[in-house]
């Protein structure tokens, strides 16, 4: 059996994150889940006797995203922006708002990974849980991506051919494609905090307003489950449907005529209250 120290590993791991790394409700959910899928396979081995996370209670997480995602106007503003800026901002913006590629999949693209079905310029990813996809890129991404083609020029046969690159020929790092997104947002004049996975939930919703059924947009983003993705299209008509415009519309119309009517009931009310208070 575990002793008294092994029992309370999990909730003081718990309240590490949770007061002294400070870290979000999310991200403590998902450690604890990582952590209780590992002593429940533990557990079925026999490996020890009680899972210490067993009753560590998770924080509950909000269904609503608070990530700031690009309108359609921002979106063309940033891809304008990237233009501007140089092929390998531009294949990469494009890559991101137009396809909604996470940027672990974007940076992680080689130029082999490029190819072409039937007039469809495709790119091969690696996704989530080393899923392969294969993804059909519109004309004006393939025209960007062929751009920086242009720019890197002939490439030596060696096992890493990054598409996307830093000055020193390396493949360009998750944090250095994170500082591009913050600049290009900063010079296409968007105050939001936008960042690569920012135009992944604009793509999504971009998509949605534009009349993409539900299922094709999951597909698109490749969810495993399309609960995320109603979710984007939960939170758009929360925000089309809030009562305030109904109230702001109200407000509008011709309000001493509604009042004085209300009054006029009420009266009738209380007048009949009273009738039947005498017959009784």
């Amino acid at each position: 059996m575990p002793d008294s120290n092994e029992v309370r590993a999990g909730p003081r791991y718990a309240r590490a994150m949770n007061e002294q790394a400070g870290l979000s409700a999310g991200t403590i959910a998902r450690r604890l889940a990582a952590m209780s899928s590992f002593y429940t396979w533990c557990l079925e081995e026999e490996l020890i006797a009680r899972s210490p996370v067993a009753r560590v209670r998770r924080p509950r997480v909000s269904k609503e995203s608070l990530t700031q995602a690009p309108d359609r106007h921002e979106l063309a503003c940033m891809i304008s922006a990237a233009k501007d800026s140089g092929p390998r901002d531009h294949a990469l913006i494009c890559l991101l708002g137009l396809n909604g590629l996470r940027i672990s999949e974007a940076v992680g693209i080689d130029v082999d990974d490029l190819s072409s079905d039937r007039g469809h310029r495709l790119v091969k990813l690696l996704g989530k849980g080393s899923k392969v996809a294969l993804v059909p890129m519109a004309p004006r991404t393939a025209a960007a991506v062929d751009g920086l083609l242009n720019l890197v020029g002939p490439l030596t046969d060696t096992e890493d051919r990054p598409l996307f690159r830093d000055r020193s020929g390396r493949r360009l790092s998750r944090s250095a494609a994170y500082s591009i997104v913050k600049k290009l947002a900063a010079a296409a004049g968007i105050r939001k905090r936008i960042s690569p996975h920012s135009l992944r939930h604009g793509f999504v919703r971009i998509s949605l307003e534009a009349g993409v059924p539900i299922r094709e947009v999951q597909q698109s983003v490749k969810h495993a489950s399309i609960g995320t993705t109603q979710r984007y299209m939960d939170q758009m008509l929360a925000l089309d449907r809030h009562a305030t415009f109904r109230v702001d519309a109200f407000l509008e119309q011709d309000v001493p005529r509604k009042s004085s009517g209300l009054r006029r009931l009420l009266a009738r009310s209380l007048t009949d209250g009273q009738r039947r208070v005498e017959r009784d």
